[in-house]
């Protein structure tokens, strides 16, 4: 145990209202560009580099494909929604489209860290004789913001589905999610069970409450699995021998808990020692998760379990494929929501001189009954393997 012994300042929370822009023209377009690109904040500090800019496939390619190297290097960790770019052609007209740093809708980037990035185009959108310019820009917002824009668009368009989520009855039979799909926001769901269906009051009988619940509808989504930057080799293996990808999936957690956010926030710090006079600094920490829960374990022969809930995909294609193809695989799990109460559960964990952590940790879960996990192609959608689990 520590005791306080003085505070220091608070770690700033990063709040930017304006975008920043970074452009770039080439001479050959085709050519990857040389140079290093800065995308700024209002107050022209430096935020991120983007480079090794790519616009074509390669050199003798010149299929519209963006690919880039984004680098961390504001000196503390970020979390991002996409960048944006907008590719200028000769006639003035232009070509916009998103790309995300990571898998989940607000990316935790750390300092200092890189992340290869890339965006397909449609043939014909631009061509090495129509490309004239890319500019990259950060639409920065806080998250209620961004949550509370993202529904009055949907209200206002009347959109049933955008590239990002899946809203509205699944086809379970759907060959593609649509491009840069990112899943529904576990968070978003959280939050909008939370405002229309609250928990039981203590002021509430048990039978008003079953009364007021029971209207709930079930509700279907598609959560993207958080990964890695990529599967790894034990998720997902190329058997040459065969000519075929073979990737799998556990959903064998006893509890059936599925973390499918964390968000991590050092909110402050200061100078703790223990019992012997050895000081650290402490970081205080804020760890929020969102948790879904599958059924879990319910006490028959264990083995036999595992292996049910272990989901194995098979997809037949040559190794020139395969090996384009690993690197943009990604797990989306559809399932129906069957229970409006959110469940929330928080602890503390205590700093040692191990680990010189005050943690606040806080999870968020919702329950719900698996309908199928799809492995697709993170670039366009395209869904490679299915495995259905009702």
């Amino acid at each position: 145990m520590f005791t306080l012994v003085s505070t220091e300042a608070a770690l700033a929370v990063l709040m930017l209202s304006s975008a920043a822009v970074a452009q770039t023209n080439n001479s050959n377009p085709t050519e990857q560009v040389k140079q290093t690109f800065e995308v700024k904040d209002q107050n022209g500090s430096v935020l991120l580099t983007i480079g090794a800019v790519r616009m074509f496939l390669s050199d003798k390619n010149d299929i519209p494909v963006f690919q880039a190297v984004v680098k961390n290097v504001s000196g503390q960790r970020l979390t991002l929604e996409a960048l944006k770019g907008t590719v200028h052609k000769t006639d003035a007209s232009t070509v916009e489209f998103t790309f995300a740093l990571c898998d989940v809708r607000w990316c935790e980037f750390p300092k200092d860290s890189e992340r290869a990035v890339s965006h397909p185009f449609a043939n014909g959108s631009f061509t090495p004789a129509t490309f004239d310019s890319v500019t990259f820009s950060l639409a920065w917002q806080s998250e209620s913001q961004r949550i509370a824009a993202e529904a009055q668009a949907k209200k206002d368009a009347g959109q049933s589905q955008t590239a990002s989520e899946w809203v509205g009855k699944i086809p379970f039979d759907t060959v593609s999610l649509g491009p840069n799909f990112l899943g529904n926001d576990i968070r978003q769901v959280i939050s909008a069970n939370q405002k229309a269906h609250k928990p039981k009051s203590e002021f509430e009988t048990t039978e008003q409450y079953r009364l007021r619940t029971a209207h709930f509808t079930p509700q279907q989504y598609v959560f993207v699995l958080s990964t890695s930057p990529h599967l790894t080799d034990s998720e997902c293996s190329y058997d040459a021998d065969d000519s075929a990808l073979n990737c799998k999936l556990s959903l064998s957690s006893l509890d059936g808990r599925l973390t499918l956010y964390e968000l991590r926030r050092d909110t402050g710090s200061y100078v703790g020692q223990n019992a012997f006079g050895a000081q650290r600094t402490i970081i205080r920490r804020v760890v929020d998760s969102y948790d879904v829960i599958l059924p879990g374990y319910s006490g028959d022969d264990l083995a036999k379990w595992e292996t049910a809930n272990t989901l194995a995909f098979h997809a037949v294609m040559d190794a020139k494929h395969a090996q384009d193809l690993k690197p943009n695989l990604r797990f989306a799990l559809a399932c129906t929501v069957t229970d409006p109460a959110v469940g929330f559960d928080e602890s503390f964990v205590d700093p040692t001189i191990d680990t010189p952590i005050d943690g606040h940790l806080r999870t968020y879960s919702i329950h719900a009954q698996p309908d199928a996990v799809w492995l697709f192609d993170k670039r366009t959608g395209r869904i490679v393997a299915r495995a259905g689990v009702r």
